[in-house]
């Protein structure tokens, strides 16, 4: 999936340190020629949401630089990118959590070329290695208990067997995207399959809303919702055409 056209990519993302190694690492896998830049907010979505609702312009960009507290953070934020894309955790233990909220965001930030895509991991950034040796039967129906999101980290490291970053290569994330895009029609059709790519095209910020209602009437109603990764899609979004040419030839479930 690589490519000598170089795209400017800007990744907003919560923390300093799980975020930033993981996205390196994939984009370097997959996209090498790429440019991009990493900005943590050190922040959960719902206090992001907070702020930005004082902030009449609503230009995620802007609001961010007049926080921002080096030069070196307000060079970043003055950038122009190709893409943009906010990746943050459902985490509906935190205090702020409503479902709103994260409603309200996914259909604001719906575009990655323009004011930025919101991605959501269910229930939080580990979920995308939260997959037992390939091919991982077991993924399609796996949940996690609302009651174990305090030790979630600590659940994947056990049950993982990806957990070295060192020894990610092109066949694994590509089982791995593999499996999170099966995973998502699954929660939408209750059809385990990477679908095609029209498929993948009409998954818009509207049938990522829908996942999120799916999610929290799982934790209402069963008190555990299922594990996803929608973050790592925006690795498919960037050469969908690409993606779906070559993933006839991986057999990973």
């Amino acid at each position: 999936m690589s490519s000598n056209h170089k795209k400017s990519i800007l990744f907003i993302v919560e923390g300093e340190k799980g975020e930033v190694n993981v996205l390196k690492k994939l984009t370097t896998i997959l996209y090498a020629n790429n440019e991009y830049k990493i900005y943590p907010i050190n922040g959960s979505i719902y206090e992001l949401f907070d702020d930005l609702k004082s902030d009449e312009d609503l230009d995620i960009l802007l609001h961010l630089k007049s926080k921002a507290k080096t030069d070196e953070d307000r060079e970043i934020l003055s950038k122009r990118y190709n893409s943009i894309y906010l990746i943050f955790d459902f985490a509906p233990h935190h205090h702020k959590y409503k479902l709103e909220k994260l409603k309200d965001m996914l259909l604001f930030f719906d575009d990655a070329l323009d004011n930025g895509k919101l991605l959501i991991n269910y229930p939080m950034l580990e979920s995308y290695r939260h997959l037992k040796e390939f091919p991982d039967y077991e993924f399609k129906d796996r949940m996690i208990d609302f009651s174990d999101l305090n030790k979630y980290k600590e659940i994947v490291g056990k049950e993982s067997a990806y957990s070295n970053l060192n020894k990610y290569d092109y066949n694994l994330v590509m089982c791995m995207l593999i499996h999170h895009l099966s995973k998502a029609n699954y929660i939408l059709t209750k059809q385990f399959k990477t679908g095609s790519l029209d498929d993948f095209n009409s998954l818009d910020q509207s049938k990522y809303n829908e996942i999120l209602e799916i999610q929290n009437k799982l934790k209402n109603d069963l008190g555990k919702f299922y594990v996803l990764n929608t973050s790592i899609f925006f690795l498919i979004e960037l050469k969908p055409k690409s993606f779906f040419r070559q993933i006839k030839r991986f057999i990973c479930y």
